[in-house]
């Protein structure tokens, strides 16, 4: 939704066979009349082997990202800073990893589409200078919610995966405000983070975790 709002919808979305795209090209498929050539399919779906090169993009993303994390969650809980039994560290190691990990997405992305490609261009530039969208008003869009009851209305099944853990503050809206703005307070911003962990040093992301799983516990009712 967020893309669709800055970028305007596409003409035709192109994925792999993933059933993890159904709900994307459901709304795709629901707001085909708003595309500015609507002549063409508004989806077509292809093997991994036919991918553009963008969407190779997450070697370097698992590389640059996800496997640094995994490497500085792995010697935290090889020195048993954190214990991955417990329900609540796991949610309070899922809800900073996600930042985290949500923060070098943004960056590696950003910096993959403001490279040069040799004999292309840049991608950012070469979208704009390319891109057939159509501007659509917020109200025609549906939200996520919206989306899976009409996907389900229309006898779609989606698979909803359980929470990583538990968060025994949920649902108490006062101590989970009170929770985030201590440990902004306390806690250097992801980026920070981030760049350290990608560095080796994984002092800020440990603290991080740990601060995060300290206040859990105190604010717990």
């Amino acid at each position: 939704r967020p893309a669709v709002l800055t970028h305007g919808i596409w003409d035709q979305i192109r994925v792999d066979m993933g059933k993890e795209f159904y709900l994307m090209l459901f709304v795709q498929d629901l707001l085909s009349q708003y595309r500015r050539n609507t002549n063409r399919l508004p989806y077509i779906q292809t093997t991994s082997k036919q991918n553009h090169a963008a969407e190779r993009i997450w070697v370097e993303i698992n590389s640059r990202v996800n496997y640094p994390v995994k490497k500085a969650l792995n010697s935290m809980v090889n020195e048993e800073i954190i214990d991955m039994d417990d329900d609540v560290t796991k949610f309070c190691v899922s809800w900073v990893s996600s930042y985290v990990c949500f923060t070098g997405t943004c960056q590696v992305i950003d910096a993959w589409n403001n490279h040069p490609i040799l004999g292309k261009g840049i991608p950012d530039n070469l979208m704009e200078e390319n891109k057939q969208t159509v501007s659509v008003a917020a109200n025609i869009l549906p939200s996520t919610t919206q989306a899976v009851n009409l996907y389900q209305q229309r006898g779609g099944t989606l698979t909803h995966w359980p929470e990583f853990g538990r968060d025994p503050l949920q649902g108490n809206a006062e101590l989970e405000t009170l929770r985030s703005n201590v440990f902004q307070m306390d806690i250097p911003n992801f980026d920070t983070i981030f760049h350290e962990v990608v560095n080796g040093n994984i002092e800020a992301y440990r603290n991080a975790v740990t601060r995060f799983r300290d206040l859990t516990y105190y604010y717990s009712p």
